[in-house]
């Protein structure tokens, strides 16, 4: 589950900022290009809408370092053929309970 500091006030987020909080929560490395490809495959063979958008990396709340770590894998992530690498995504209770079964699973693998 998602923390509670997490914007909840705000309706939409970027599946970006999404990943990278979740991943920070659980300890997941989020710099990790094919696992942040499997999350959004699974939010979309669960019907979630996702919105197209592009993300400008200076929306990293003044983090240098992680600025230029999102900005690497925002440039990885546009480097693999037929992937749209960032969407807006409305944050209700059909994200988190899909968010919660994925890092799951994820915990599951790692097993």
């Amino acid at each position: 589950m998602i923390q509670k500091n997490f914007k909840e006030d705000v309706i939409y987020h970027n599946t970006i900022d999404i990943w990278i909080h979740v991943c920070e929560e659980h300890n997941i490395d989020w710099s990790n290009t094919q696992l942040y490809i499997s999350f959004l495959d699974y939010l979309k063979s669960l019907k979630i809408k996702l919105n197209p958008m592009n993300l400008c990396i200076k929306e990293t709340g003044g983090l240098y370092e992680r600025g230029l770590k999102k900005a690497k894998f925002l440039e990885e992530l546009t480097k693999i053929k037929g992937t749209r690498p960032v969407y807006v995504v409305k944050y209700d209770m059909n994200l988190r309970e899909a968010i919660s079964a994925f890092i799951s699973s994820i915990k599951k693998q790692d097993k």
